[in-house]
This record gives C-alpha cells, sequence and structure tokens, in this order.
C-alpha cells in the first residue's frame, strides 16, 4: 500500500469520526503525494464543505472533474463530482449554476442517489421558468403550434457597461428601484452571473463566462442602487489591465500606475489602450534636427571628464564647427584644422 493511500485511508477514518480538521491535513498530504487522483479532491471537497470552507470545496470539486475528463473517467464517477459540484454551489447560494450541475449529473446518470432530492431543492430556488405549450396527443387533428417564449419586458433595452480600475472590473447594469432582495449574484475565478427580479416581476439573467482573465470570488462583490447594479470584479492579478471582458484577450498590457488612473467606462467589446497612446504623444515630443544634435552634444558634455570636455571645446572652436574630438592627446598637439563638408570649402572673413 502506498504512502498516499494510507494517508487517504485514515482521512476517510478520521472523516467518519467527525474530526474534519485531522481529516483535512492528511488528504492534502495525500494529495501532494498523488496530486492527480481525483477521488483524493472530492473526498477533501466533502471534507471542507464540513469545516464551512465551501469556496474551497467548490474548487476541489472542480478540480476532481477535470481530471476524471482528462483521464476518460466512467458516467458514474463523473455523475458523483457533478453531483458534488452542485451540492457546494447550492449551498452558496448560487442555484442557477447548481441546476446546471445536476442536469450533468442526469446526464451521466440518472439513477444517481439523492438526485431528485437535490434537483426538487433547487427548482424551489430557480426563477420559474415560463411555461411551454404541451404537445398534442398523438390521435389530435389539431396542428402542433410552437409555444411562444415570452421574453423579459424591457430586457432588451438594459444597458451596461464595463470599465476597470488597477485591482477591480465594474460591471454596470441600469436597472432601477431594484430590491436588494431580489438580486442573487455568482462570482467563480473565470465567471459571473446576476440574476435579477425586476420591480415589473419579470426576471433577467446575465451572465459573463468565461471572463478573459481570473478574479477572486471572495473579495469580489456588487451594491444595488436606486439607479443602477454594480459588480466590482476583484482581478486575481492587480495592475493587468484587460483588453476585452469575456473570451481571449490578445492584447494584455500592465498597468504602471496606480488605481488613480482606472480605465474610463465603455460598452464596446475592446478597451482603448489610452497608456499606450500617451507614450506615443510623449514621443511626438522629443527634439528633432540640430534641436537633437545641440541635445546630444549637451549631454555628451555633461558626462565627460576634464580633458574630454577641453578637447571638445579646443576641437569645436579652432575648427569653425567643423570637427568635434574627444582625444586631448591628439588635440593639444596642435591646432585643429577647418574640415568643411565634402564639397564646400571654408570662407575666411
Amino acid at each position: 500500500m502506498s504512502d498516499s493511500t494510507e494517508l487517504y485511508k485514515q482521512a476517510v477514518d478520521l472523516f467518519f469520526d467527525d474530526d474534519f480538521t485531522a481529516s483535512f491535513e492528511l488528504i492534502s498530504e495525500a494529495i501532494v503525494l498523488e496530486p492527480t487522483n481525483p477521488e483524493y479532491y472530492l473526498k477533501r471537497s466533502a471534507v471542507s464543505g464540513k469545516l464551512g470552507k465551501l469556496e474551497s470545496s467548490l474548487e476541489d470539486a472542480i478540480k476532481a472533474i477535470e481530471l476524471l475528463e482528462k483521464s476518460g473517467g466512467g458516467d458514474k464517477t463523473l455523475s458523483k463530482a457533478y453531483l458534488r459540484k452542485g451540492t457546494v454551489l447550492f449551498d452558496l447560494k448560487r442555484f442557477i449554476r447548481a441546476k446546471e450541475a445536476f442536469e450533468r449529473v442526469r446526464a451521466f446518470n440518472q439513477e444517481e442517489k439523492n438526485l431528485d432530492r437535490w434537483w426538487k431543492k433547487c427548482l424551489e430556488k430557480c426563477p420559474k421558468e415560463p411555461e411551454v405549450l404541451k404537445k398534442p396527443e398523438l390521435n389530435s387533428s389539431e396542428p402542433v403550434v410552437p409555444a411562444d417564449i415570452p421574453k423579459p419586458p424591457g430586457s432588451s433595452k438594459i444597458k451596461t457597461e464595463w470599465f476597470q480600475s488597477h485591482d477591480f472590473i465594474t460591471i454596470t447594469l441600469f436597472i432601477k428601484n431594484v430590491k436588494q432582495s431580489d438580486v442573487s449574484v455568482d462570482f467563480e475565478e473565470r465567471g459571473a452571473s446576476i440574476s435579477v427580479k425586476t420591480p415589473t416581476g419579470s426576471d433577467l439573467n446575465y451572465d459573463w463566462e468565461p471572463l478573459s482573465h481570473p478574479i477572486i470570488p471572495g473579495e469580489s462583490k456588487y451594491l444595488v442602487l436606486s439607479t443602477k447594479i454594480e459588480l466590482k470584479l476583484k482581478k486575481a492579478h492587480s495592475g493587468v489591465q484587460w483588453g476585452v471582458l469575456e473570451g481571449v484577450d490578445k492584447l494584455v498590457s500592465n498597468l504602471n500606475n496606480s488605481a488613480s488612473k482606472p480605465s474610463y467606462p465603455s460598452s464596446a467589446k475592446s478597451a482603448k489602450n489610452w497608456d499606450k497612446l500617451e507614450k506615443e504623444l510623449e514621443n511626438d515630443d522629443k527634439p528633432e534636427g540640430d534641436q537633437a544634435l545641440n541635445s546630444m552634444f549637451q549631454q555628451l558634455y555633461k558626462g565627460a571628464d576634464e580633458n574630454v570636455r577641453k578637447a571638445m571645446v579646443k576641437s569645436f572652436v579652432e575648427s569653425g564647427g567643423t570637427c568635434l574630438s574627444t582625444n586631448w592627446d591628439e588635440v593639444s598637439k596642435s591646432k585643429v584644422e577647418v574640415r568643411p563638408p565634402e564639397g564646400m570649402e571654408p570662407k575666411k572673413y
């Protein structure tokens, strides 16, 4: 029996003895020794749930699913992993995501133990879906009429926008007079979603997934104001400027300044790189021509030692500005002759 297997067995025994802290420590050691075993992550997810560490429990459930899908785990094992994910999401009050997880369980194994109980509990918490017209009986002569699924009143008129600062992504939904109790928000590492019951009684659902960069769910928050709802997503990597909100960000640049220089509100799919534009404008102000040449000479003279400075002055003056030397040993021996450009002749005044 390997060390990791022995640690796992001890952790399971401690779990059934309700010693969850010790169980968590042992199973974490087993994961260090065998980090690709999905069963270990599933068990630690259950232990974390008992300890009230729901976010950690969710991360382990997701990791187990990832490993099972990579290794081609059986349907029954995957159904257990998705059931674990769904129950954690339910405990986190992320009911829409929990329902999605339970749907995956049903797809893998309809006979999964406890699925029906969790499914019913989830349906009670999720927003009610519009009813669809029932299919007529086979012996009916009436034509089949497709049901129109009503859209939430005014949902197409809801304006949204997003902008960013050094540490946060802010998503704004301009909806008036919404109660705090009618809003449910779900943050994940690469996703965010919101469910809103409007004053007119309709249900609105928005989902941003996958986000172009990771966030910190535990440090993200939302505000329900009289004229709008704001979701503040805490960047996992502060200072990284997002080029797009969702999908693949092909252009990523670092913010060189602090949070006092946020990006400006935009509803566009891509954000303007104002820092890059500012640098381009600064480059346009650089000296050119004679001004640039004089600036170079000034910098060279400023950083030179005494002999180099004397050589520069003597050669420049004696040659009438046609020669500049930094070699004092050569210049000090004789007068520096005038050396006009090719095709030109010196003129005495």
